[in-house]
């Protein structure tokens, strides 16, 4: 309503009281607030730069329960906010790790295709010889770190991985632990493979004052490929800027030269000359098979320090912790009349290093008439998320390696074993065409009589004569009867040397043996026959040959389909497809995580029992017994592999003077029902985890529901441990045993493992 001119203010409130409007006046007081609620008005009075505090809640509240009454001015707030929320959390994070890592005296990186972890552990080997606080992150085939306090040992325990999945935050929280455990040395190993990633853990956060390259092999061509040049231009994002880098690459180093040069680096090579100058007894003294580029990299570097390389070279081979995955072969053990021996080969993962570790380790030169007490097997750990690597070693296994068994374990083993088949096929076709089976038949003859030898076939009863007269040696020793090779094999003379006392026990196995062995040279005539006598259609004498052949090698992979299967199954699987008698030389392949973990921890640990039980009957003093005693009385770890070596020991060490203690014996029972007592949990669970029942399937479903709920907890444990370590809470052991508890945990198969303890 408008005013009209002359009209006073009261006429119109008098006009509204005449229609029935009442209207009111109250005058505003200095203390009261109460709030404008009109949103329409307050867009146009802000009262503290755009925001009224009181209202603050309800806007918030509308702006994320709302779909429709949010503005663009709420917005900008709210991604203020975060922005300003993450730029704090950057610009602390930069500063945490500049003060970590202004407080390390030394730091020194390592990366490179093979051994940079051997390389790490090295240099870790050489500064805790010198007495310094030191940590060293190494991401091998296990990611660990190792610690040393000043002039302490160094201990190693693992990363904790959330799902084994590593980023490079995991280095920001290595230097932050290092820092608050008061280390003065920091090593590292670099795990990025993104050249981007790879700069900012280098030249942000590392700053390396010394770093090495081991070598530029052709790996991981899906990141840094295609082609082998790209693997060192990859890795100049790794070289420091005004710093050192060593390397012992020979092939590629004019790359990381001229990269070093641009970066006002000084590019140190190790010389060919100073690991050829290293003997084999130089190389003895380290625990495991190292490469003597790898310790002819470090002396380099030791040479740069100032450090005298004799003293050097002494203390590493002293002092090394050899990584889960080195190349290492260990003791032989007696299982069930068969004779074991490991030879861990699963950090080679390409097809240069695991061929190299072949020959290296003499699988190449066993052969049945030479070695008839040996059959050789491989144990292939396979990754679903591998596929480039299970293709390559399903090529391996196909045009490279010639064993007795494959053993196949881990993940996706359908397709390793399709893999293995479509390379098959192609070497198969080869062999035919380049044999031309029916158009020379002496080419064709000795073709199939080398791929029989190839495969391991018997090509005469000689052979199998050969072989059984190594198991009745390797069970009865020398006072076994030799059995004459011109004796045909259904002679019933055979059976009647089943009856020695230490061959009747494995008479079954040793006969099955011998029938298998009967039908593959049956087979082996069968073909060659066909072939000789050139009586039989080419097209189907081709494809019998195929189908033959095709047979014998798909017969030697023993497919272990769960993936939780423990060491001891995997042990116990191979035992049962060993002849008695024989030694069967194993090589572990490809990878080392997953299921191929707990078969190689199962070894370490025969390893630490086998030292034990030789240091006990070595008659050296009271002093040496009543150590390796506690030695033995402590070790819990035991597995199907130190079985009869504890109890021959315990028979042996029973009759020794210094065991007619009440104490000793009592200690020697102890040891023998502990081992018992292990012994008997193992057997009961060999075959739970293979069953794979409406229960078994049930409690995997349960577990796949509640693992985020017990990674979460997994994860809030590990930060516990580490915490307790940093103020000395927990022992480094006992850090050490919990983190790996941890980390097998999230593998898969926990709720099952708990439920069969618990009825235990």
């Amino acid at each position: 309503m408008e005013r009209s001119r002359g009209a006073k203010p009261g006429s119109y409130v008098e006009a509204l009281a005449a229609i029935g409007v009442d209207c009111r006046f109250t005058s505003h007081r200095k203390d009261q607030r109460e709030p404008l609620n009109d949103g329409a008005v307050l867009r146009f009075f802000p009262s503290l730069f755009g925001i009224d505090l009181s209202l603050l809640w309800p806007r918030f509240r509308d702006y994320f329960f709302s779909a429709y009454e949010n503005s663009l001015y709420q917005l900008g707030i709210l991604s203020a906010v975060l922005l300003g929320f993450f730029a704090s959390r950057l610009l602390y994070v930069r500063w945490s790790i500049k003060r970590a890592r202004k407080s390390f005296a030394l730091c020194i990186g390592g990366w490179g295709t093979r051994g940079k972890s051997g390389v790490e552990r090295l240099k870790t080997a050489l500064f805790e010889s010198l007495g310094y606080g030191l940590m060293a992150k190494t991401t091998g085939c296990e990611a660990m770190f190792l610690h040393a306090y000043p002039f302490g040992k160094t201990r190693e325990m693992f990363i904790f991985r959330p799902y084994d999945k590593a980023t490079i935050w995991e280095h920001h929280d290595m230097m932050l632990l290092g820092n608050k455990l008061k280390s003065k040395i920091f090593l590292w190993e670099c795990m990025g493979l993104n050249p981007s990633f790879v700069r900012i853990l280098q030249r942000q956060w590392s700053v390396d004052d010394y770093s090495t390259i081991t070598n530029a092999y052709p790996d991981h061509e899906d990141i840094q490929g295609p082609a082998g040049i790209n693997i060192p231009q990859a890795m100049e994002s790794f070289i420091p800027t005004k710093s050192v880098l060593l390397t012992s690459e020979k092939e590629m180093k004019p790359i990381l030269r001229s990269a070093a040069t641009k970066l006002h680096t000084r590019f140190v090579p190790a010389d060919w000359k100073e690991s050829g100058m290293l003997t084999r007894d130089v190389l003895e003294r380290f625990p495991y098979e190292e490469h003597p580029n790898n310790i002819s990299l470090v002396l380099t570097l030791v040479q740069e320090l100032g450090i005298d390389p004799n003293f050097a070279l002494k203390e590493m081979a002293d002092r090394v912790v050899p990584d889960i995955g080195v190349l290492k072969v260990f003791p032989t053990a007696k299982v069930s009349g068969r004779h074991l021996q490991f030879v861990n080969g699963m950090s080679a993962n390409e097809r240069y290093a695991t061929l190299s570790n072949w020959v290296r380790m003499g699988f190449d030169d066993i052969d049945i008439q030479r070695n008839p007490d040996v059959i050789i097997s491989t144990v292939v750990n396979n990754r679903a998320d591998r596929l480039s690597r299970s293709r390559m070693f399903a090529s391996i296994l196909v045009n490279d390696l010639s064993a007795d068994y494959h053993f196949l374990i881990g993940s996706n083993l359908t397709g390793l074993k399709q893999f293995i088949l479509d390379e098959w096929e192609i070497f198969i076709n080869s062999v035919v065409s380049v044999s031309s089976v029916t158009e020379n038949l002496s080419i064709s003859e000795s073709s199939l009589v080398d791929l029989a030898k190839r495969l391991r076939i018997p090509s005469s009863e000689r052979d199998v004569l050969i072989r059984l007269n190594a198991i009745l040696s390797g069970l009865n020793g020398a006072e076994s009867m030799e059995i004459a090779l011109d004796v045909a094999l259904d002679s019933p003379e055979l059976r009647e040397l089943m009856g020695d006392s230490e061959t009747k026990t494995y008479a079954d196995d040793i006969w099955r043996y011998v029938e298998k062995q009967k039908d593959l040279l049956s087979e082996f005539r069968e073909i060659h026959n066909e072939i000789i006598k050139a009586t039989t259609e080419k097209g189907e004498l081709i494809n019998k040959f195929k189908k033959i052949t095709t047979k014998w090698f798909m017969d030697k992979f023993i497919i272990i389909e769960d993936y939780h299967a423990s060491g001891n199954r995997i042990i116990d699987t191979i035992c049962a497809h060993t002849p008695p008698g024989l030694l069967n030389r194993i090589m572990g392949l490809q990878n080392i995580k997953g299921t191929g973990l707990d078969f190689v921890y199962k070894w370490q640990s025969w390893e630490i029992c086998h030292a034990a039980c030789r240091k006990l009957i070595d008659r050296r003093g009271e002093a040496p017994f009543e150590q390796s005693l506690n030695e033995l009385a402590t070790f819990q770890d035991y597995s199907l592999l130190c079985e009869l070596t504890v109890k021959e020991t315990l028979e042996i060490v029973k009759s020794l003077p210094a065991a007619q203690k009440e104490r000793v014996q009592a200690s020697l029972l102890m040891i023998e029902s502990a081992m018992n007592s292990a012994l008997t949990s193992i057997r009961d669970h060999l075959g739970v985890s293979a069953k794979k029942g409406l229960l078994t399937r049930l409690v995997d479903a349960l577990e796949a529901l509640f693992d985020v709920s017990a990674a979460i907890k997994r994860r809030r444990t590990s930060r516990r441990i580490y915490k307790d370590l940093i103020n000395e809470r927990i022992s480094h052991d006992r850090a050490a045993l919990e983190l790996k508890k941890l980390n097998r945990s999230q593998t898969g198969g926990w709720l099952l493992a708990k439920e069969n303890s618990r009825n235990s």
